[in-house]
């Protein structure tokens, strides 16, 4: 009888300490799937957050040097220079241009402005727009258009070839894609620190070194 009261003892402390033979719920550990989903959603914010950051402006101190070292040859300004460090005199102003904050054509191009898209004249011509967003005050050059063969970029031209554009600007850190926030054409060069892209179209014979600008507000370009 004693033995049955022991055994008997023995299960109900047993039980008892199992919690009637269920599992009891644990912690959660470091590596449990609700501490992998909070550490996804605080990692999605810092990529909103890092997506959402604006980009740093780094302009050469001395824009002459930049272009000998770079193999610039032809072209007046550079992409992001500021629109007040700009000489404009000699220059075309373009006023067909609409969702800009003005547009000249380089001063050895003798083109008169119809508003018509005219591929036969080789040509250069700059734009300027708000950066890095359509609402912010600052001015810059955020787009240059170049038809004429003659200019070159990092020693090429719109002779060289597609292969010749991607290998050169691929040794130089760009990332050579087909299409970049909106933009499209034959070969599209991020720059290293992505502030601006270098399209190339061989159906048009033209480059655009351009600056894209984010629109926050939804400011209307037309």
């Amino acid at each position: 009888m004693k033995k049955i009261l022991s055994l008997l003892l023995a299960l109900f402390v047993c039980l008892g300490a199992t919690g009637c033979g269920s599992k009891r719920p644990e912690a959660a550990p470091s590596g449990s799937v609700e501490s992998q989903a909070d550490r996804q959603a605080d990692d999605q914010t810092d990529d909103q957050t890092d997506d959402q950051a604006e980009k740093t402006r780094d302009f050469p101190e001395d824009l002459a040097a930049f272009f000998r070292e770079n193999g610039i040859e032809g072209l007046e300004f550079w992409i992001l220079q500021d629109a007040k460090d700009c000489d404009f005199s000699g220059c075309t102003n373009d006023p067909y241009v609409l969702g800009s904050q003005g547009a000249y054509y380089g001063r050895k191009y003798d083109i008169t402005p119809t508003g018509e898209s005219d591929l036969s004249t080789p040509f250069v011509e700059y734009f300027l727009g708000c950066w890095p967003d359509l609402s912010d005050k600052e001015v810059y050059v955020t787009d240059i258009h170049i038809t004429d063969p003659d200019v070159r970029i990092y020693g090429l031209s719109l002779e060289n070839t597609l292969a010749e554009w991607r290998e050169t600007l691929t040794g130089k850190g760009y990332s050579c894609v087909r299409d970049y926030e909106g933009y499209r054409a034959d070969m599209i060069a991020v720059s290293p620190d992505g502030t601006y892209i270098i399209c190339l179209n061989s159906h048009s014979r033209s480059i655009s070194v351009i600056a894209p600008s984010t629109n926050r507000e939804g400011i209307c370009n037309d």
